[in-house]
């Protein structure tokens, strides 16, 4: 089965991360991990390291920190 362009795109953006990334991902507290997860299939990332960092400064405006 072919996969969707969102998962193509994940898997890509997942295949290129390095090590370190991955484990920066893993261990991202749920908020941040939910927002990774909406960014990168949506086309607003287009590395795991930068959805982190876009997901991080969003939660962070929100919280007001």
């Amino acid at each position: 089965m072919a996969l969707t362009p969102e998962e193509d795109r994940w898997d890509r953006v997942w295949a290129e991360a390095t090590e370190f990334e991955r484990r920066r991902f893993d261990s991202l507290p749920p908020a941040i991990k939910l927002g990774v997860l909406y960014l990168v299939p949506a086309g607003e990332a287009d590395t795991l390291r930068e959805a982190i960092a876009l997901a991080t400064a969003e939660l962070e405006e929100f919280l007001g920190q």
